[in-house]
């Protein structure tokens, strides 16, 4: 329940109309992994390649990203922001801060650092789970950006 509420709240809050979690996740790994490439996001975000690709299509059609063929290995596509992509971040980033800061202003300093821990258990769970019905290893994802508590909970709401 917690999370379909905190889903509803963000998608009727969020001031750039029709940006979902995941999607919003998606333009901050690309954000801050220059380079990246489909295939490095997709084993990233333990998502099914061919989700990425509709994800990453819906991505580029509403300009906020473009893929570019790789310098290295033309036959990966890297990831780049749009001009439009990045302002979208930012303005989606600064909506979670205060969107967070709301939701979680019933909670002491101490709860909140518990609550963020028993998330993060869930989370490594949830991936060790995907990795067993999968038989392969799992790969640990990679840490927030400092001062952005909600990069790695955005990647859970793809």
């Amino acid at each position: 329940m917690a999370q379909l509420v905190i889903y509803d709240d963000f998608v009727r809050g969020a001031p750039v109309a029709g940006l979902t979690p995941g999607q919003l996740a998606i333009l901050l790994l690309i954000e801050q992994n220059p380079g990246l490439t489909q295939q490095t996001l997709c084993d990233g975000m333990h998502i099914e390649k061919s989700t990425l690709v509709v994800r990453l299509h819906r991505l580029a059609e509403r300009g906020l990203l473009r893929r570019v063929r790789s310098h290295e290995d033309r036959r990966q596509n890297t990831l780049e922001l749009t001009a439009e992509g990045k302002q979208a971040l930012r303005t989606m980033l600064a909506f979670v801060r205060q969107h967070e800061e709301r939701l979680l202003a019933a909670f002491s300093a101490t709860e909140r650092k518990q609550l963020m821990k028993a998330l993060s258990k869930i989370v490594i769970a949830g991936v060790r789970g995907r990795a067993a019905g999968s038989g392969r290893a799992p790969e640990p994802r990679p840490a927030p950006a400092k001062g952005s508590r909600s990069s790695s909970r955005a990647r859970q709401h793809s």
